[in-house]
């Protein structure tokens, strides 16, 4: 994995890139995590054939702590996944993501049907942009 600062929308975010593969993966993590949480993903899903791209949110891990309470917002961070795409030249890509990322990643998605749904005139034949949520019931249990 390559090791690499990108400046976006103003901030400067660390990000990993594996370079190679077919299908882009982006993997983001939850909070208060760090793009380490993926370590144990990476190997797999770039054996598997991914581009694997992850990168630590704004005020975790290696990337810009800022102080502007603005950038950490749902809309401002999902820009920055759309910039983070936009500054690796990626025209799609595979979404994983926890916790935190979660979220962030549904807010994307949304802001991009908004964006491609009113670019194509109302066309939802264009749409090319496809997201699936899995969510899963966690138990647990107590000896008494």
């Amino acid at each position: 994995m390559e090791e690499i600062y990108i400046k976006i929308n103003g901030c400067e975010y660390y990000v990993q890139d594996s370079r190679n593969g077919n299908d882009s993966v982006i993997l983001l993590h939850g909070w208060p995590d760090d793009s380490s949480l993926w370590r144990f993903q990476i190997p797999a899903l770039i054996q598997s054939g991914y581009r694997v791209i992850c990168l630590d949110w704004l005020g975790h891990g290696q990337s810009e702590k800022t102080e502007d309470l603005n950038k950490y917002t749902l809309a401002s961070l999902s820009a920055d996944v759309i910039g983070l795409m936009d500054a690796l030249n990626l025209e799609k890509a595979h979404c994983i993501a926890h916790d935190y990322g979660a979220h962030t990643h549904t807010h994307t998605h949304t802001r991009t049907y908004t964006y491609t749904h009113r670019e194509n005139k109302n066309s939802l034949k264009s749409m090319q942009t496809k997201t699936q949520l899995t969510f899963f019931k966690t138990t647990t249990t107590t000896k008494q």
